[in-house]
């Protein structure tokens, strides 16, 4: 069923065109998987009922995506790093036992998206926190939907979209009403219990384009709430990360046409529409451009015969405080130590300068970048770069001595790769 494996329901909603990928093409080559709340049925109804029974092929921590799942996993590694124990309790446990299971804790905090919200799951975090305990709301665009559970149905729940709100498919008339429990489905804000009177604020409107990041006020300082941001610098919370200001575009460059067609080989099935990659050299982007959060350059330097004319160049490709990150080879050495192979180097003809660590932090300083940092240096292993059956050629064995792998074949000291981050002075925030 090619209707429901791409949802039309969601395209709909964003006024977008139906784009494939992995998940899509399964989903239609095993159509007992069902439609999901965001589906149509192949009438063009939208489903009221749905179970977490039924699988779902996008649902996992490492998913590329960052939604829920995946993202809930970043909270929890979060958890993990502050040593903050913890325990995991669902929704369904919530609608269940209501206050009573979560006066255990004196914190309970949400996951990324608590959107489906039961009456009982909200009169239990209503109870919790009238009676003293703490509410961490993580999440965007929660306690929106009224849904239901059925006791004898585990597993199940019930939404009816009616009436208004952002929505994938509209509720028919006469449909508003739950069979599970009677009770009016749709919006909360309609039953008189927005989400703003548990949380303090609610959701109104949303787009899949752009993020930004959040602004400290006043109020921010004061007593009741200053310890929050204890060890965070700075008024600006959220311009950095995997989503932070967007990554609204990511645009790669490469001069070498077959890299640009595999990734338009790729971008067909994995349709990122802010990804990009362009067939350009470094020489051929527009100069002092002062665009960008951060600039990536991976093992790029030491193939440039100037590498100080190849950092000014990331440098200003960068907006004011943007961040460079770079990575390439390094030699073991002091400040000023610098290899200048007159021949190949592991067998490569077109390496001119390998510095040390501290040469290359000299450098950038050189040039004006601030809070120049090693962030990592290993040595290229031949488990890292081996011929496979896909890469039949010669690798780094072939480069290295047979005798002393700690050296090229030249006789150089073996690649060893370092990984560097730096700023532009500055400081950049967004006209709103």
């Amino acid at each position: 069923n090619l209707d429901e494996a791409i949802d039309p329901g969601y395209d709909f909603q964003f006024n977008r065109v139906a784009r494939w990928g992995p998940d899509d093409f399964y989903h239609n080559d095993h159509p007992g998987i069902g439609v999901s709340m965001y589906g149509l049925h192949a009438d063009g109804s939208g489903p009221h009922y749905s179970s977490r029974l039924r699988p779902v092929v996008n649902f996992s921590p490492t998913h590329n995506s960052l939604w829920q799942l995946s993202a809930d996993m970043h909270l929890i590694a979060w958890l993990d790093h502050a040593g903050i124990a913890y325990d995991m309790i669902c929704d369904e446990d919530i609608d269940r036992e209501g206050v009573d299971l979560l006066k255990q804790w004196s914190c309970v905090m949400t996951m990324s998206h608590p959107e489906y919200t039961s009456t009982r799951m909200l009169d239990a975090y209503q109870g919790f926190t009238d009676q003293g305990g703490r509410l961490m709301y993580m999440g965007g665009n929660g306690f929106y939907w009224r849904i239901a559970y059925r006791d004898d149905k585990p597993g199940v729940i019930e939404m009816r979209r009616a009436e208004d709100g952002s929505r994938s498919w509209i509720a028919e008339p006469g449909e508003y009403y739950m069979s599970f429990t009677g009770e009016m489905g749709g919006l909360w804000w309609h039953a008189g219990r927005a989400p703003n009177k548990l949380v303090g604020n609610g959701f109104i409107a949303q787009g899949f384009d752009a993020s930004s990041p959040y602004y400290r006020t006043e109020a921010s300082r004061g007593p009741r709430s200053a310890w929050m941001f204890d060890g965070i610098e700075g008024d600006v919370i959220g311009d950095f990360g995997l989503l932070g200001d967007g990554a609204a575009e990511v645009i790669g460059i490469d001069p070498t046409p077959l890299f640009v067609v595999q990734f338009w080989a790729l971008q067909r099935y994995l349709q990122q529409n802010n990804i990009w990659v362009l067939p350009l050299a470094m020489e051929q982007v527009p100069p002092k451009l002062q665009a960008f959060d951060t600039v990536f350059s991976m093992g790029v330097l030491y193939h440039r015969r100037s590498p100080f004319d190849h950092l000014q160049e990331l440098k200003d490709c960068l907006r004011p405080g943007g961040q460079l990150v770079l990575e390439t080879l390094v030699i073991e050495g002091e400040l000023g130590d610098t290899l200048m192979p007159e021949g190949r180097y592991a067998r490569m003809a077109n390496v001119w300068f390998l510095p040390s660590s501290d040469t290359l932090l000299s450098w950038l300083r050189k040039l004006g970048f601030v809070d120049a940092e090693v962030v990592n240096v290993c040595v290229t292993t031949t488990q890292e770069q081996r011929s496979t059956d896909w890469m039949t050629f010669h690798s780094l064995a072939d480069f290295l001595d047979p005798e002393d792998a700690s050296q090229s074949i030249e006789g150089h000291p073996a690649p060893c790769r370092a990984v560097v981050t730096a700023r532009v002075p500055g400081t950049w925030k967004p006209s709103l």
